[in-house]
Order: C-alpha cells, then sequence, then structure tokens
C-alpha cells in the first residue's frame, strides 16, 4: 500500500514539473489585508496538491478509526451476546427442572449485561407471578411489552397479572390492547369474557361471546361456545328476574327454550317469572311439562313447594305416583315420595315407602335419619338409634345430593350453573346406585 502511494507520488511530481515546465512564471495571489503574495505555478500547485492529499489522508484516518471502533463494539457486543444467551439458556434450564430461585439470578444476570432482554423479563416476571409478588411481575411484564408494544405474549402475561391482583380494569384494557392487535385473538376474548363472568357483568360477558361466536371457530369447538352463548344468556335473564324486570327476563327465557328445550334452568327461570306475575297455574303447568321433557326431578322439588303453599300436595303426589307407575324401580323417586310423605306428617305412607328402599350395600344418611325418626314416632326408639347411627357413621356424606355431570361436583343445593367448573345445565339428582326398592 505504502509502496503504491510512494510511486503515485513520484509520478504525480514529475507530472508538476513537466507542467511548470510548460508554463513559466509566476501567480499573482492578493491575501486579506492587500498583501500580494507572487507563488510559482509549480509551488501552487504543488501545495494545492498536498493539501488535498492531506484532507484526503485525514479523511481516511477518520473514517478507518470509526471503522476499527465500530469493529470493536461488534465484537465486544457479540461476545456479550455470547454470554447473555448462554445464562439465558442456563435461566430457562433451571426453569424447566423447577428450580425457580436459581432461574431467577440468571435471569437477573441476563438483565444485568442486557437490560431490555425481553424473553428474560417475561420468564423473571413469570417467576414472580407464581410466587405471588404481582407488583414485581407487573414491572417485568410492563418493560417487556416497553421492548416492543406489539409483543402479545408480554401483553398476556400483563393481563394475567392484572386480574390476579386485582386490578380488574387494567386487566380488561390490556385485553383490549391485544384485540387492536388481532381482532380475532380467540384467547383474549375467552379470557375477557371469563373476567367479567366471574365479576357478574353477564351482559359484557355475553356481547363479548358473540364476538366469540363470529370467528371461524371448529365444529365441535363452536357448538361448546354456542352452549356457553345459552348459558350467558340464562345468567342475563336472571339478573333480569332478580332486578323486577319480568318481561325482559321472559324473552330471554323463552328464547333460550326455542334454541334449546332441555335447557332446565330457563325452565325454572320462566316459571319463577310467571309466578312472580301470578300466574300460578301457568307455572305448575310449564313445570309438569318440563319434567315430562327433560326427567329432571328438581321440577318436583319446585312443584313440592309451590303445591304446599297453595295448600294442594295431593297434586304432586300424583306426579310422582304417575312417575312411579312407568318406573317403579326408580329408588329416586320413591325416596323423594316418601320425604314428601314426611314432610306433610303422612307417618304411615311415608314409613312404608322408605322402609322399603335397601341401602345395606351403600350408603344413604339422609335416609337413615328419615327412617330413624319415623321409627321413633312409631314409638320404636331401639330402631331409631340403629338408623340414627347409621347416619351419624356417615355424617360426611350424601344420600341425595345434585352432581355436575361435567365435573362429578357434589351439591345438596342445585343450581343452574355447577360453581366448580362452570357448565350450565349440568345437576342433576345423584343417589347411591347401591341403593334398590
Amino acid at each position: 500500500m505504502v509502496f503504491r502511494f510512494l510511486f503515485l507520488l513520484v509520478i504525480f511530481t514529475v507530472f508538476i514539473v513537466w507542467i511548470d515546465f510548460l508554463n513559466p512564471g509566476s501567480v499573482k495571489i492578493v491575501l486579506p489585508g492587500d498583501t500580494p503574495v507572487e507563488p510559482s505555478k509549480m509551488g501552487l500547485m504543488l501545495g494545492s496538491a498536498v493539501f488535498g492529499a492531506l484532507v484526503v489522508f485525514l479523511g481516511m484516518s477518520i473514517r478507518a478509526t470509526g471503522e476499527f471502533f465500530a469493529n470493536w463494539k461488534k465484537g465486544r457486543d457479540r461476545q456479550r451476546d455470547t454470554k447473555v444467551q448462554a445464562l439465558y439458556s442456563k435461566g430457562l434450564k433451571a426453569l424447566l427442572s423447577k428450580r425457580s430461585d436459581l432461574a431467577s439470578s440468571y435471569f437477573e444476570k441476563v438483565l444485568a449485561l442486557k437490560p431490555n432482554h425481553p424473553d428474560s423479563l417475561l420468564r423473571l416476571g413469570s417467576i414472580y407471578h407464581h410466587t405471588g409478588d404481582y407488583a414485581e411481575a407487573i414491572k417485568l411484564h410492563q418493560r417487556a411489552r416497553n421492548v416492543d408494544e406489539n409483543n402479545l405474549e408480554a401483553l398476556f402475561a400483563l393481563a394475567v397479572d392484572y386480574e390476579d391482583a386485582k386490578r380488574t380494569e387494567d386487566a380488561l384494557q390490556t385485553l383490549e390492547d391485544i384485540l387492536e392487535r388481532d381482532e380475532s385473538s380467540l384467547r383474549a376474548l375467552t379470557r375477557m369474557r371469563d373476567i367479567y363472568l366471574k365479576t357478574g357483568g353477564f351482559d359484557k360477558a355475553e356481547d363479548t361471546q358473540q364476538r366469540i361466536l363470529k370467528l371461524n371457530l371448529p365444529g365441535k369447538e363452536r357448538d361448546e361456545e354456542q352452549a356457553r352463548d345459552i348459558g350467558l344468556r340464562y345468567e342475563t335473564g336472571r339478573v333480569m328476574l332478580e332486578d323486577g324486570n319480568y318481561e325482559k327476563s321472559k324473552r330471554i327465557f323463552k328464547t333460550i327454550l326455542k334454541q334449546d328445550k332441555n335447557f332446565v334452568p330457563a325452565y325454572l327461570g320462566l316459571g319463577e317469572v310467571l309466578i312472580e306475575e301470578e300466574e300460578i297455574d301457568e307455572a305448575s303447568t310449564l313445570w309438569e311439562e318440563a319434567y315430562k321433557q327433560t326427567g329432571s326431578v328438581i321440577f318436583l322439588h319446585r312443584l313440592e313447594d309451590l303445591y304446599i303453599k297453595l295448600g294442594n300436595p295431593g297434586k304432586v303426589i300424583n306426579l310422582y305416583k304417575t312417575s312411579l307407575l312407568k318406573d317403579p324401580k326408580n329408588t329416586t323417586l320413591h325416596f323423594f315420595l316418601g320425604r314428601l310423605y314426611y314432610r306433610l306428617e303422612m307417618i304411615d305412607e311415608a314409613f312404608n315407602i322408605l322402609s322399603n328402599i335397601d341401602c345395606s350395600a351403600g350408603s344413604a344418611p339422609d335416609l337413615n335419619i328419615l327412617v330413624g325418626n319415623l321409627y321413633a314416632r312409631r314409638g320404636q326408639k331401639d330402631k331409631a338409634i340403629v338408623e340414627l347411627k347409621k347416619a351419624l357413621g356417615r355424617a360426611d356424606q350424601l344420600f341425595v345430593p345434585y352432581k355436575c355431570s361435567a365435573c362429578s361436583h357434589m351439591s345438596d343445593e342445585w343450581s343452574g350453573r355447577c360453581p366448580h367448573c362452570g357448565s350450565w345445565n349440568s345437576y342433576a339428582v345423584e343417589l347411591s346406585r347401591d341403593c334398590a326398592v
């Protein structure tokens, strides 16, 4: 490189001397202050060339220096990135091994080297979330989001942080931010719907459910979401009923039944509306027809209460008897008819039907209590004590609980929606299968 430069310099010097020989004389230059200078032509050209060469050399030096520092910085960044990746990999390995404390230390080392490393911010934030430190989790996930406003993983993590920290409005706003970036995000919509459902905002939950149904869902998933939509509309109807808006709740329940004739909660809700409107006969007729349609014993329970209140229990007794003629081995019907007799102080009738239910191979504390009380009423105290002791030995069990068909949760009270898994229209009476008539 230097030899080439010297060779070019010699050639240039010869060229200048030759030009000077061809152009004898000097050039007059007036400088500031009216001071004339008359350098030779050769001197002027040589000085100009030297000045130009110096400018070029200076420019090349600056460029070379810049390239040197740029390459040095790239090398340093490569070394840092290599170290960061190694530390992050160790953190992931520790996290997969459920060694959260060790994983945290690695992720913190990564952030010391590279404060805006998004994956480390996300993982470390999740660790804090699992320990219940939602405030620190929110800070870290906010930093991850600030690195990239379109990082959906960071936004979802932040939404979960807010939800578990009971900052519901912030969680909903974060989910809206996600939907602004991806309006078809099923994950964001279902999370939003569930938050509304959890907080009792059934109308907003239903609106969100409509957005879900507009998505192009696969067949089975769509059927599940449509069933959930019916449940949400039922909850809206219940709210209207409780608020005294009977006309609107009636319309909602009737619409549900047009779509699903076996949706028990809607029949019950519609019957309650009719009772509130003092349409007692219409309500009882509805529940009797609903029992024939669905076979759900809950309608017989409600009719029991209704007819006893009206002073006409014979009507529900006839319903039980008619049902038993069709299904004489149904222990559920035998038990509830016997219990109804007991409620009505029809001791002999209650004893005759309940004492014929054999649960010797299973658990029947409610039956034992009823039969024990009946023995006591009949003056047979020894037998009463035997039955009551049986009940005490099974005090933690239920003979006639309602069982959720979706998750098998048991409850001694009926509900339109299972409080355990959130399924609607899933509760049915579950008697011990070991009992027989």
